[in-house]
């Protein structure tokens, strides 16, 4: 079975990805932070993926850019876990190779593991659990909507031969599909490190040098519409100008998780629709980007030489 997000497709593991495994797996950072020790050399990858990552409902996350994988994602039931309490509970286990960390690939590959594990398996709460300072799983799991259930101390770590605290997260179904509901509002400077984690996310790297400029951008907007998700910003649309004669869209951003979804066309609808007085409302995006250029055209904008203007800018 495989499973498909926006970037992402989630397959079941081959040996002969072996050598992409131990790329990822062999960093120190990423198996000891997940309870399991670094991979020695490829042939202990070929071995894990054979004897571990062939078990059912674990899959390779495999980058659509370039169809390899980075990384590894999985449901658990039965024996395979120690936190699920009944038959139709799992719990969700992943990890990512550190290039892809920051960028929003695991939430990405989690969000769509949890509806195929609700939708299509019909289970009815997923658990999921990190140990302590591992500050990376617990955001993902933040983003995904779990909600903390309890922490636990002297955590056996077998694979490493240690104890940990660890604290353990669960969503449900009925939460989920609460979740999943989106609400449009308002906001400032006061969401500024969800604002950065979306930018992040999303590589607007310009915005990302300067905290206090940024804080400053935000208090200074005209009109900024965020879209949030089970209480998190998932995406927004914020604006420049006047309000009467000029307004820019100077952001339009949607969590890639989120995407496909309706949510990027609320937000600039909402945003045309408040400024449809104004004078110049305009967009500016990249001329080479096809599917943000079709998006507002979709909306009837027009590019400047049809006005038979043209733009300058201060390189």
């Amino acid at each position: 079975m495989e499973l498909n997000t926006e970037r992402l497709i989630l397959r079941p593991w081959a040996e002969s990805d072996a050598e992409e495994c131990y790329k990822y797996a062999r960093d120190e950072r990423v198996g000891p932070s997940a309870g399991w020790p670094a991979h020695k050399d490829v042939e202990e990858s070929r071995r894990i993926i054979r004897d571990v990552l062939s078990k059912p409902e674990t899959y390779a996350i495999v980058l659509k850019e370039t169809m390899l994988p980075i990384g590894c994602i999985s449901l658990r039931f039965g024996s395979n876990t120690d936190l699920a309490e009944n038959d139709d509970e799992c719990e969700l286990g992943y990890w990512l190779g550190a290039p892809y960390w920051g960028i929003g690939i695991m939430p990405e590959a989690a969000h769509e593991m949890i509806r195929h594990a609700f939708e299509d398996l019909g289970v009815s709460k997923v658990w999921c659990a990190y140990y302590d300072k591992n500050y990376k799983s617990r955001r993902v799991q933040e983003k995904c909507g779990f909600r903390y259930i309890r922490t636990s101390e002297n955590v056996d770590v077998p694979l490493l031969g240690e104890n940990r605290r660890g604290y353990v997260n669960c969503l449900t179904a009925s939460e989920w599909k609460g979740n999943c509901a989106v609400s449009y509002r308002t906001f400032g400077s006061e969401l500024l490190d969800e604002v950065i984690d979306l930018y992040s996310a999303e590589s607007w790297n310009a915005y990302l040098n300067d905290d206090a400029k940024l804080k400053r951008a935000f208090d200074n907007s005209l009109y900024t519409l965020g879209a949030f998700s089970g209480g998190r910003l998932i995406g927004f649309a914020r604006c420049v100008g006047d309000g009467e004669h000029v307004v820019l869209v100077q952001d339009l951003i949607v969590d890639s998780a989120h995407r496909g979804k309706g949510i990027g066309r609320t937000l600039f609808s909402s945003v045309s629709e408040r400024f449809a007085e104004t004078r110049m409302f305009t967009v500016v995006t990249d001329v080479q980007n096809d599917r943000a250029c079709g998006f507002y055209r979709s909306f009837g904008m027009k590019p400047l030489e049809c006005g038979n203007m043209i733009s300058f800018y201060r390189k």
